[in-house]
């Protein structure tokens, strides 16, 4: 389910990204068209956040419910710190980036807490595959644009 996912989601945020800057002009102001830089990072954000949901699962399967707060309030305090260390000096930039950390220890956490109980099984290469090109596009949006 977790591929199908995949091969879905991709596709998608690539089309968002895309037109994301066209869609910003047309339905905000002026000074929010700069936005489209930080869709990309947010929607990677979104997307380790769906791997979390499949991850965590298990959890809920083996009634081990009392590990979802820790790893909850977990994420939310390594993102409150970076995001006090780091929007000072970087801005937008790094609550957005601090989101996609958090959100990628959420799933880490939870996956390495479920698959302690319960086996979960990903296809790495297939997912690697599939979202390779949203990590080329991450990576390399603030180059096509400047």
């Amino acid at each position: 389910i977790v591929t199908k996912w995949a091969v879905l989601i991709s596709p998608l945020f690539l089309i968002i990204v895309l037109f994301s800057e066209e869609v910003l002009i047309i339905l905000t102001p002026k000074n929010f068209h700069s936005a489209y830089l930080i869709i990309p990072i947010l929607l990677t954000s979104y997307i380790f956040r769906g791997l979390y949901t499949f991850s965590v699962n298990p959890l809920f399967f083996e009634k081990k419910t009392a590990y979802i707060p820790i790893i909850s309030v977990s994420a939310g305090i390594i993102n409150i710190i970076l995001n006090l260390i780091f929007i000072p000096q970087y801005g937008i930039y790094a609550a957005a980036y601090s989101t996609l950390f958090s959100f990628f220890v959420t799933f880490l956490l939870a996956y390495y807490i479920s698959s302690k109980s319960y086996h979960i099984k990903f296809d790495w290469g297939r997912l690697f595959m599939i979202f390779f090109p949203v990590v080329l596009v991450l990576f390399f949006i603030p180059f096509l644009y400047n």
